[in-house]
């Protein structure tokens, strides 16, 4: 259900802003803002998102003031928005849960059994803490919660500030991974047992995360190209090869990476062999553009 963003306290209308889109669901509300096509980095993008409206200057523009829902405010969960960048859609995307957070489970005493007590036998290690036990609770609640972890530098503390970082490195590795150890490629049910082997990937493009007050915002557009082999149940040679490319391959959610699979079969390829690279350039490819989607790799 898009939503349209109502007059701003000024009298500014939503027409003189960045074009945008607010889109209420079951569960989330979702901010949708394009960006200029000149803009490949959030480094000198100020966002600020506010109880009310989120502020938000693009490189040489005016701050610009996006009213939040009515609705946002009755979830009580305005502080947990997740922030997004596609270089390849040119968006940046903010979300926000609307469900009410659930309240901590309180254990119950009637679920909690009656401890025997310590038998006069028992040595000192193994008896109850009777006494212990109201002072060490009160030191416990005393004590101060864990520091929420902060991704940034040292000096940015709790990664309040804006910072870029370079995470191509990151990237590549998790790539490779996610080919060289794609199970959909081993011992295949429709090859009578057969696997595909890839090897040599080498992956490229511009992958970094950027920083500000606590939130990560992902950004990576990356290509890989990669070598492929078929073996047959056992692990020898089935006679067929090729390579394969995927681009494509973003941080946006349900946008399946494009795969191109080249085939070679040596002279001793048999009719397996000829399946296999038939497979390759069918299911084969689905299952490594699967392995690449950001659903997949974020999470890594």
């Amino acid at each position: 259900l898009p939503l349209h963003s109502p007059p701003l306290a000024n009298g500014t209308m939503s027409d003189a802003l960045p074009p945008h889109s607010f889109t209420e669901g079951p569960a989330q509300l979702t901010l949708t803002v394009e960006v200029p096509a000149s803009l490949d980095s959030l480094a000198d993008v100020e966002l600020d998102v506010g109880n009310e409206e989120v502020r938000l200057t693009l490189p040489g523009q005016s701050a610009s003031r996006l009213q939040l829902p009515s609705v946002l405010a009755a979830s009580g969960r305005l502080g947990e928005a997740e922030a997004k960048f596609s270089r390849k859609r040119r968006q940046l995307t903010l979300t926000w849960p609307l469900q009410a957070a659930e309240p901590a489970a309180q254990p119950s005493a009637a679920l909690t059994p009656d401890l025997p007590a310590a038998k006069p036998e028992e040595s000192a290690d193994h008896a109850a803490p009777t006494a212990a036990a109201p002072a060490a609770a009160a030191a416990a609640a005393a004590a101060p919660a864990a520091a929420a972890p902060a991704y940034g530098s040292i000096w940015n503390k709790n990664s309040w500030h804006w910072e870029e970082k370079n995470c191509l490195e990151l990237a590549r590795t998790e790539v490779r991974k996610a080919l060289e150890n794609n199970a959909r490629l081993k011992h295949v049910k429709d090859l009578h047992g057969s696997s595909v082997t890839l090897r040599d990937v080498e992956v490229k493009g511009d992958a970094s995360f950027a920083l500000r007050k606590g939130k990560r915002l992902l950004c990576y557009e990356l290509t890989a190209t990669f070598k492929w082999e078929g073996r047959d149940e056992f692990g020898g040679p089935l006679g067929v090869k090729g390579t394969g490319k995927a681009t494509g391959i973003t941080p946006d959610e349900g946008e399946e990476p494009e795969i191109e699979i080249e085939v070679s079969a040596s002279s001793g390829g048999g009719a397996e062999a000829k399946a296999a690279g038939k497979w390759m350039r069918g299911p084969g490819a689905k299952a490594i553009s699967a392995a690449l989607m950001a659903e997949v790799l974020r999470p890594a």
